[in-house]
């Protein structure tokens, strides 16, 4: 069976787009999935969110989304301020700038991939642009 892209989509170098399609680049197993059971009965255990300082079950209703700052402090984000955070759906990645690959950090990289280019296009007004100079300097040659 062929390989399956887990995204497709383009990126693109100003005037150029490049489509692409990203593959994983180890194979999935399937993975071998637990229960974690209680010693004793061998019954399935729950877990739970639970308050450090009173010990009691907090309910999911109850628990609120927290970015800790550098300097220790909590920002507090309700669901519409996260829906902000939300990027608008796109296939497209532009390129702005390259860095070094040193400075980005393994905690980025959560799946080894690879990526495939399937065809080039090139922008469609610049593509209009060049073909028409083009014309212009075959008719002056002849």
């Amino acid at each position: 069976m062929a390989a399956r892209a887990m995204w497709k989509g383009r990126i693109r170098f100003g005037d150029v787009d490049v489509p692409v399609k990203l593959y994983s680049a180890i194979k999935s197993t399937g993975g071998v999935h637990f229960r974690l059971l209680h010693e004793k009965d061998l019954e399935p255990v729950k877990q739970q969110m639970v308050n450090p300082e009173t010990g009691k079950v907090v309910e999911y209703e109850n628990v609120r989304r927290a970015f800790p700052t550098d300097d220790g402090v909590l920002v507090m984000l309700d669901e519409d301020e996260l829906a902000e955070l939300e990027p608008e759906g796109s296939r497209d990645i532009e390129i702005t700038r390259f860095v070094d690959p040193e400075v980005i950090t393994h905690q980025w990289y959560d799946v080894p991939t690879s990526s495939a280019r399937t065809t080039v296009r090139r922008n469609t007004s610049h593509s209009r642009k060049r073909c028409g100079s083009r014309r212009r300097k075959a008719s002056r040659a002849g």
